[in-house]
């Protein structure tokens, strides 16, 4: 069942793996053995071999702490200190200790995993060890290893591995178990350890190199010095990452229209009202914030905002654009003709979403039987739109399905919104939207 077989090579250390296709994701076939170098506060090493054998280590690959695991001394990636032992989750496809071009499993990767396999564990058990009962029917190949607190003992009962919660400040663990010979139950389980040591199986990204039409750059936001990745599509260059700006001046302004209505721009809003999903997905901002109503940086906006879809200003009929809005200095919200000349250089609005969406933070699309496909884009120029979710009309709807872009149109007003399970997108009038500004 199992014919799509390859190899890795670790240019770190020169060990080859052995890599099965199972559906559309690439798994390494037996555990990572790389010898992570950092220490703990507690122990002399982060990665360890049964015994400390290295025969051990040879056939059933390194034990890891979650620390070693996500690589939380930051030496394959330049955001360091981001393991679950600093309580929080790493924000992008996170390589941790895993080759580059491979990364830590999340959550929604293993259960698409199990999707794939029908839901059976024993399945990607290896028919070596747990006394005859895995039939390794995709080449998953996953060896029994027991692992409890700081130590491990090797038993053919059950194996753990090391994942991530995309959405959380939580790892993840995948527990493989022989419930015949041991009173408990194969389970991915999130937000709590089962134990300190895990293995890793890394998983390949997607094979889809940036377009030679992109270049990479950063912005640095002077009003709070925050810096963002940039990335120039065909002639225009966009934010490669969501605003997530906010002063106590966005937090005073109330703005009343000529419609009788009063509206307070009140704080600026987190998905779930949670400060940790700025930092992950960006602000999510009113229309009254965004198009800068206040007049703080630009007069074009003033006394505008948005009611039901349709504009409301004070002094004129519509925003003037472009509208620098909320965005920082040289930069402004992009309007509807912007927005399509990106569709088109991507491919078409057919196919602009699957395009655009990142490879991570999308949860899979559901078929007929139970099967899945992966909802994540190909992010094919460097875009990276996260799963962050929206609001409407107080609402927040669910992150891993939508998100949505502010644009700026000549009629009505309306967000650029991305679904997990569409490869093109739609407008819709939300509440709340996402700024991706877009150069002067």
């Amino acid at each position: 069942m199992f014919e799509n077989k390859g190899t890795l090579r670790d240019p770190r250390d020169g060990q080859v793996y052995r890599t099965v296709t199972i559906g559309e994701q690439v798994w390494m076939a037996e555990n990572l053995n790389y010898a992570y170098p950092e220490s703990t506060a507690k122990l002399e090493s982060s990665s360890f071999c049964y015994k400390y054998e290295p025969d051990s280590c040879a056939k059933y690959g390194r034990l890891y702490t979650w620390g070693a695991a996500s690589d939380s001394a930051g030496l394959f990636f330049d955001k360091k200190n981001l393991g679950a032992e600093n309580g929080v989750s790493l924000p992008h496809i996170s390589q941790g200790v895993c080759p580059e071009g491979w990364h830590i499993p999340s959550k929604d990767e293993w259960l698409t995993l199990l999707y794939r396999v029908g839901g059976d564990y024993i399945s990607l058990m290896s028919k070596e060890g747990w006394s005859g009962l895995g039939s390794d029917a995709f080449g998953f190949s996953a060896l029994p290893g027991k692992i409890t607190g700081k130590y491990s003992y090797l038993s053919d009962v059950t194996t753990l591995f090391w994942g991530k919660d995309s959405y959380r400040e939580e790892e993840v663990q995948l527990i493989l178990v022989d419930s015949t010979r041991w009173p408990s139950k194969s389970e991915v389980v999130s937000g709590r350890q089962i134990s300190e040591l895990g293995y890793v199986r890394c998983l390949r990204n997607l094979l889809l190199p940036l377009s030679s039409s992109t270049g990479k750059g950063t912005l640095v936001d002077k009003r709070d010095g925050k810096v963002y990745k940039t990335v120039k599509i065909g002639s225009q260059t966009w934010m490669a990452e969501n605003l997530d700006y906010s002063d106590d001046n966005l937090y005073k302004i109330v703005f009343s229209g000529d419609w009788g209505a009063s509206q307070s721009i009140g704080k600026v809003t987190c998905l779930h009202n949670r400060e940790f999903f700025c930092k992950q997905f960006g602000t999510l901002y009113s229309w009254s914030r965004a198009l800068d109503s206040a007049a703080l940086w630009s007069e074009k906006g003033k006394g505008c905002t948005s009611y039901q879809g349709s504009w409301k200003c004070d002094e004129r009929e519509r925003p003037v654009s472009p509208l620098r809005g909320v965005c920082p200095e040289g930069w402004h919200l992009p309007d509807s003709l912007e927005w399509e000349k990106l569709f088109d250089f991507v491919g078409g609005g057919d196919v602009a979403g699957r395009a655009l969406k990142a490879q991570w933070s999308w949860i899979p699309i559901g078929g007929e039987n139970g099967s899945l496909t992966s909802g994540n884009g190909y992010d094919s120029f460097g875009f990276e739109a996260l799963a962050g979710g929206t609001e409407n009309a107080g609402d927040f709807l669910t992150d891993g399905k939508f998100t949505a872009f502010v644009s700026v149109t000549t009629r009505r007003s309306s967000c650029v919104r991305l679904n997990y399970d569409s490869d093109g997108y739609e407008r819709r009038s939300d509440s709340r939207c996402y700024v991706r500004c877009i150069k002067d």
